[in-house]
């Protein structure tokens, strides 16, 4: 003969057991409703962090909008075959087409960093006069370098911005960069076909010039020898 199952009585004592835990809780909890804050307070903080968390990271661009930047463009500029490029203003522009951040454009770059550390600004973007001279003939690997100043002893948070925006601040830089060395290329790529036509123009000038001087030496040789026959 087969034993007799056992199995049904200890799942009927675990409930039971279960159910007086639940029962000696729920009459703590009315003995003292402080408890019931603690428990709420247990279970909401979590809750509104992670929602606080998610929502920044939903979109964090929506957020950092009302961080204000300083700017400050010093960039002269350069000359490239007649043609004036700045650099460090075209990028300003670019950065105002696409607003990462709220900027302000400063004078120079102590009252820009005066204002960083203050807390008045959450970081500076410092373009050199000499900016566009070094970056577009891109003689140099690191020519043309632009200045990001933080606070990190005011103002941590925004040296961590900071640090997050220097990727998009290269790519813009970058595609600024690439469109100016191209357009030099396509110059000097015209100026080369227009050098080679007059090179070519100048050469048939020296063929004809060559045909002309063969045909007067020949009507020379034609009357030297009429005068001999005279």
């Amino acid at each position: 003969m087969s034993a007799p199952e056992t199995t049904a009585a200890p799942s009927r004592g675990f409930r039971q057991a279960y159910a007086r835990m639940v029962r000696y809780d729920l009459g703590l909890l009315r003995q003292h409703p402080r408890f019931v804050m603690a428990l709420l307070a247990v279970l909401l903080v979590p809750s509104l962090y992670a929602g606080i968390y998610l929502s920044s990271m939903w979109d964090p661009a929506s957020h950092t909008r009302g961080l204000r930047v300083a700017l400050v463009n010093q960039d002269t500029g350069i000359d490239v075959r007649g043609r004036q490029v700045n650099l460090g203003q075209q990028l300003l522009t670019s950065l105002a087409t696409e607003p990462t951040f709220s900027y302000d454009t400063l004078a120079d770059p102590e009252s820009a960093k005066a204002a960083v550390r203050r807390g008045e600004r959450t970081f500076a973007v410092l373009i050199p006069p000499d900016f566009s001279r070094h970056a577009v003939p891109g003689e140099a690997a690191g020519a043309g370098e632009l200045t990001v100043y933080v606070s990190e002893g005011n103002n941590y948070t925004g040296a961590g911005f900071a640090r997050r925006f220097a990727p998009e601040l290269a790519r813009k830089l970058n595609h600024a960069l690439n469109e100016q060395r191209w357009n030099a290329v396509l110059q000097t790529a015209a100026g080369a076909t227009e050098s080679v036509a007059q090179l070519r123009e100048g050469v048939a000038q020296l063929v004809t010039g060559a045909r002309q001087l063969a045909d007067a030496a020949g009507q020379a040789r034609a009357g030297s020898g009429k005068l001999d026959d005279g």
